[in-house]
């Protein structure tokens, strides 16, 4: 680790795992384990499997947390082995809950989780909740006049002076989106959610970034995105400067508010949402505006983030 790094940050770590597997190690990871050795001794912590990644590969990517702040990169009194073998205890399965990890995970398997989410719906047929798996935000358009809404809000809020979102989700297609309304993928909002400081949406048919200036300004060009295929999307913030991205490559940066890290309210929220116009005469009866999310991460972020590797 090259850079300082407070407690609870998130550490991608990438490493062969196909070459511990062809010594002997298990196929599925149940033998690898993250300690933390630090001025107490060896102590087992918690690893995940990126949501993106698989075990056995050439380049399996897993995630720890930081244990307590680490000064420097000299700073040696906190050390973080990857241990391949079972634990002290015999045959243990290795500590490996999201929550130790990240700020915020959900896979929405069990349903919506009110520990993690406040949802709502709003102006007639609108819903959110989970099938199949996945959490699914549905939205009418072209039945009633007026607007209807689907969210999903953070009961966490955010604090930190850099934030990373990241979420494999499937927005509507884009000829129903263009004229019916807005998938807003996701969404930083103060406590009342009156104002989206920050926005990432997906609007006729095109990705742009919005800011609360008064009311909401679309400052960004729009960056087409006419399909409806699964694709993770990426959400990151640090200082004055938010950057977007899709499967990995950079789409655009915008500038939030000045006062997006500072609302009045002093709280910032992540909100999911889809919301159809249905007072729009040219959009189709019937049509749905629909938003899947496969998986949600929120973590601490700075940039440029630590380089980790692996060292025998």
């Amino acid at each position: 680790m090259i850079r300082p790094l407070k407690a609870r940050y998130s550490v991608m770590l990438e490493f062969d795992h196909e070459a511990l597997v062809a010594v002997g190690a298990d196929p599925e990871g149940g033998d690898l384990r993250i300690e933390h050795r630090g001025e107490r001794g060896p102590n087992e912590i918690d690893r995940v499997l990126d949501d993106a990644s698989s075990w056995g590969g050439a380049r399996t990517r897993i995630w720890f947390a930081v244990q307590q702040k680490i000064d420097a990169a000299s700073d040696s009194a906190h050390q973080y082995w990857l241990v391949v073998g079972p634990d002290g205890e015999g045959d243990q399965a290795p500590l490996q809950d999201p929550e130790h990890v990240f700020l915020l995970h959900d896979a929405f398997t069990s349903g919506i989780d009110t520990q993690r989410w406040l949802p709502g719906d709003s102006g007639g047929a609108a819903s959110v909740g989970t099938s199949g798996g996945v959490g699914l935000f549905q939205a009418d358009a072209g039945a009633e006049t007026g607007q209807s809404e689907a969210w999903l809000r953070s009961v966490l809020s955010i604090r930190e002076d850099g934030i990373r979102v990241d979420v494999r989700a499937k927005a509507s297609d884009a000829d129903i989106d263009m004229v019916c309304g807005e998938t807003g993928i996701m969404s930083f909002v103060d406590v009342d959610e009156a104002h989206e400081r920050a926005t990432f949406a997906l609007f006729g048919g095109a990705h742009q970034f919005g800011r609360w200036v008064g009311g909401m300004t679309y400052e960004t060009e729009a960056v087409p995105d006419a399909d409806s295929a699964w694709h993770q999307y990426g959400l990151a913030w640090t200082g004055d400067t938010v950057q977007l991205l899709r499967d990995g490559a950079q789409r655009m940066i915008g500038h939030p508010s000045p006062d997006f890290a500072t609302s009045d309210h002093e709280q910032l929220f992540l909100r999911l949402r889809v919301r159809a116009n249905s007072n729009d005469t040219t959009c189709p009866t019937g049509s749905q505006l629909k938003l899947e999310i496969d998986w949600i991460r929120m973590r601490s972020y700075m940039r440029p983030e630590p380089a980790v590797a692996t060292a025998r």
